[in-house]
């Protein structure tokens, strides 16, 4: 069927310079009253959350739902029905950077009139209802910015900066009475440099005070600590780590590393609530407990297993995937690398910031010393420190997310510790304060 076209041309440069760089989320209302048998409202330039619609039709049209896809508002009738639908949706949007359009397309059987209002100011309307013939079947209308409402209210995430933490080291003289992790005699379970407290235990309480000192050097806010299965010795790590946390004034979460379906994930998060969380040093944002998911539970669980998993728990997870789809079912986004390609890791966390803006939820931004598996794996993977220069660049491309986390504190098989080794020192605590400092606004 031959369709007509209106464009409406929103502005661009103004919405770039005014918005885009902010990422404010802005309210906007579309009115669509179409007696054509189908009709769509395209948003381009924006991300598009719809909040709420009213939907009036005058007759017995049926009209297919759903009514919002994606940043197009859509009806669909009968072929040749002319029956008047008068639809109003209510939504938040965001610029992404490109020229924003509302784009019309509709049946030529049929007239469609749209309105555009933020607040209770009219910002582009088209009333014709196909009634006055289009010039090459566009209309341009210019649309005044500056008479945007206010932008809407999004949660206040702090700026923190989080590590990844590993509580897993074990030697015969420590708690632990036996090698875990490492072994002077087992070359497969070597590390990259010697840490500066030797092979050390993770549930030595001294051991526990000289890194949570150390991370509050490295001006980190949050221990983020490996989690794979519930044990005896699982549970006293964490616990102790809680209370070294709390008595040096950080805070801690849990990286759930395993997952065999969405039941034995749910039970994961409820044995945590039940004990742990409870503790004053577990990162609590806005009421709810943060917990982050390892990329191999999304191997077991999808995003129906989420909702079931996380379905009325006070937690807010935040998954290892950069794809703004999953921020339908979790609270946050992260990755654990961020070194596969430094340019497409770029554009997915400042596209990922843009959703979840869009849906008040968290974006969190990686930055990694370096990284070097080689004692460990065969080839290995090598990506070399540069002299800070990869700490560096990881940082710069971070500025935009609301969370920083440091792979590693103390992932020493994979060369991305910050933790203390011999033959540097502090070097790299000191050169994590540096950035961490100005990440949160206070100076170097």
């Amino acid at each position: 069927m031959k369709a007509m076209c209106i464009v409406a041309v929103l502005c661009g440069a103004c919405w770039c310079s005014a918005v885009s760089a902010q990422q404010a989320v802005l309210p906007l209302r579309v009115q669509v009253d179409t007696t054509a048998d189908w009709t769509r409202v395209e948003l381009r330039g924006l991300l598009v959350q719809a909040t709420s619609h009213t939907l009036r039709v005058e007759g017995a049209a049926q009209v297919a739902t759903p009514l919002v896809v994606g940043n197009a508002i859509v009806i669909r009738k009968p072929v040749r029905d002319n029956s008047q639908v008068l639809l109003t949706v209510d939504c938040a949007v965001v610029a992404t950077g490109e020229p924003p359009q509302i784009h019309i397309t509709r049946g030529d059987a049929g007239g469609a009139a749209v309105s555009v209002w933020s607040g209770r100011k009219v910002l582009a309307s088209d009333r014709t209802m196909g009634k006055q013939a289009l010039v090459g079947n566009v209309r341009l209308l210019d649309l005044d910015l500056r008479g945007f409402a206010a932008p809407l209210p999004r949660r206040d995430w702090g700026r923190r900066v989080l590590a990844f933490y590993y509580g897993w080291w074990g030697t015969p003289q420590g708690p632990a009475k036996k090698w875990q992790h490492w072994d002077p005699d087992a070359p497969h379970k070597g590390v990259n440099l010697p840490p500066k407290l030797g092979l050390y235990d993770s549930l030595d309480g001294a051991t526990l005070h000289m890194h949570t000192t150390w991370a509050r050097q490295a001006g980190i806010d949050t221990l983020v600590m490996s989690v794979w299965q519930r044990d005896a010795r699982q549970d006293a790590i964490l616990k102790a780590v809680l209370d070294a946390a709390e008595h040096d004034g950080l805070t801690v979460s849990a990286y759930l590393e395993a997952a065999e379906n969405h039941q034995d994930l749910r039970q994961q998060l409820q044995w945590l609530l039940s004990d742990d969380m409870r503790h004053k040093a577990w990162l609590t944002v806005h009421g709810q407990k943060v917990v982050f998911l390892y990329t191999r539970i999304f191997d077991k669980v999808d995003a129906d297993g989420y909702r079931k998993a996380l379905d009325g728990l006070p937690i807010m997870a935040i998954g290892d995937r950069m794809q703004p789809h999953w921020l339908e079912v979790l609270g946050g986004l992260h990755s654990y690398v961020s070194f596969i390609s430094p340019a497409n890791y770029a554009d997915e966390l400042r596209i990922g910031r843009q959703h979840a803006r869009l849906r008040d939820k968290l974006m969190v931004a990686t930055v990694m010393p370096g990284y070097d598996d080689s004692n460990i794996r065969f080839p290995g993977t090598v990506y070399a420190r540069r002299g800070g220069d990869m700490l560096r660049d990881n940082w710069q491309i971070a500025q935009q997310a609301d969370w920083v986390i440091l792979t590693s504190f103390n992932e020493l098989h994979e060369g991305s510790e910050i933790e203390p080794t011999v033959p540097e020192g502090d070097l790299w605590l000191r050169r994590m304060r540096q950035w961490s400092d100005a990440f949160k606004g206070r100076a170097p």
